[in-house]
């Protein structure tokens, strides 16, 4: 049995695998265990160790992407959903289903399990899946061969993991059913306008880029890419960091302890996210600045994950670029060239909120529509307010929660110091009134 590491950052965790079972069954034609067939049916939730130029083969090389006759590009608008990109994607002309675009995904992810059966897809392989947190392994499903269409785009002969058929999803109650990551982002030029919300995917072979646009040098590696930023902590000398470029992930930086020094002013040991496993923890700073390409952005919110999950979601690399920064420019992701296209939009020098409630809720909502409390900040406007872990969010300012989405939950938040907020829980069956004033905290 062998352990595979694998990388979906997007999920905000990189995953082990526990592969039990490689190939269910090979008809003779196939190569026997140990060739190039069995190992690509594995490569498609494998990263490699090493990266950079020389690294191993993507395992998207198989696939092929045909545009609709005549066409050049296909164009689709896509849904932003606490920062991720959500396009509809059909899966063997079913669907559409909700799949989020992960250049950090190594893998196509399906985690619907009441649809999986309707796929008709070829399982090949199955493992055991655990990523950063504290509950146990899950399993999943390998399949090949699959048929995928985007805005009229189809890429056929490519590889899906999916969640088996009648077991609980990996990640329950979220707002898309898939993944989507390096096989696409390969086998297309993906142009993405983060404040029009639009998709473009454009034929790699025939792909002109604009002349407003300042190209970032890519390296592209074991289904990942990685980019060279400047960055700037506290009371060091600008250096130049070595950062995974991860559109799935909805936080602005995530740095390693090779980054520097962490900022003395930071929230210490707090949660930071929801991986596969459970709540992610660490401490949340500010670096003084990050230079990507032509453009310095200052004050850049970052995670400093817990040691242990830094080793995890940093393997190799100094951090992690997430879509908090990415959004800020138009994003044109070429990695036949290994480059990434950038022109700063006019929010591009925009703050980056923290909290002002000291409230943290979880990437779901409960079975009858209301946010969690996943987390309070010590000394915070909620804490004083008498507001737990476990409380749930009926209504804010009055304003059911089944009115609103959980980035209107998060954007009241991280209201404007000064302002009053005003929101309405549930706790052990009583509804419980408490009024915060919101006050910067990082």
């Amino acid at each position: 049995m062998g352990m595979v590491r694998v990388s979906a950052r997007g999920l905000a965790a990189t995953l082990l695998l526990t592969t039990t079972v490689f190939a269910q069954q090979q008809a003779p034609s196939e190569p026997a265990p140990g060739a190039p067939a069995e190992r690509h049916a594995v490569a498609m939730v494998e990263r490699s160790a090493s990266h950079g130029p020389t690294a191993g083969a993507s395992n998207a090389s198989a696939v092929r992407a045909a545009f609709p006759p005549g066409q050049q590009a296909v164009e689709l608008p896509f849904r932003l959903v606490s920062n991720k990109i959500i396009v509809p994607v059909r899966v063997n002309s079913q669907g559409p289903f909700d799949f989020v675009l992960d250049t950090g995904a190594t893998s196509a992810l399906f985690d619907a399990p009441e649809a999986a059966e309707s796929l008709d897809v070829e399982i090949v392989g199955r493992a055991m899946v655990a990523g950063a947190g504290n509950e146990g392994p899950k399993p999943i499903d390998l399949a090949r061969n699959v048929t995928f269409d985007v805005g009229g785009m189809t890429l056929t002969g490519a590889q899906l993991a999916i969640t088996p058929a009648g077991g609980p999803p990996l990640m329950p109650g979220s707002d898309w059913q898939g993944v989507f990551g390096d096989q696409l982002f390969t086998s297309t030029v993906v142009e993405i306008d983060w404040q029009q919300e639009r998709l473009v995917l454009h034929d790699p072979q025939h792909y002109v880029a604009p002349s407003d646009v300042v190209a970032v040098p890519l390296r592209v590696a074991g289904g990942h890419v990685y980019v060279d930023a400047t960055v700037v902590t506290e009371g060091e000398v600008a250096k130049t960091l070595e950062l995974v470029v991860d559109t799935g992930a909805n936080h602005a930086l995530s740095l390693a302890p090779s980054a520097g020094k962490r900022p003395s002013r930071k929230i210490a040991d707090t949660t930071l996210g929801y991986g596969l496993s459970g709540p992610l923890r660490g401490d949340v700073g500010r670096v003084r600045s990050l230079r990507l390409g032509e453009t310095t952005l200052y004050d850049v919110l970052t995670n400093f994950p817990a040691h242990q999950l830094s080793t995890t979601i940093h393997s190799g690399v100094d951090g992690n670029l997430g879509a908090e920064v990415l959004r800020r420019f138009d994003t044109i992701f070429d990695y036949a060239n290994e480059r990434m296209l950038l022109r700063a939009t006019p929010n591009a020098g925009s703050p980056f909120s923290f909290s002002t409630s000291g409230i943290y809720v979880r990437p779901w909502l409960d079975d009858r529509g209301h946010a969690v409390v996943g987390d309070v900040l010590a000394d915070s406007p909620a804490a004083r307010a008498g507001i737990a872990e476990g409380d749930r969010i009926v209504a804010v300012g009055g304003q059911p929660m089944a009115s609103l989405t959980l980035d209107d939950l998060r954007t009241h938040l991280s209201g404007k110091p000064g302002a009053t907020l005003a929101l309405t829980l549930m706790r052990d069956g009583d509804q419980l009134e408490r009024s915060l004033a919101l006050e910067e905290l990082l």
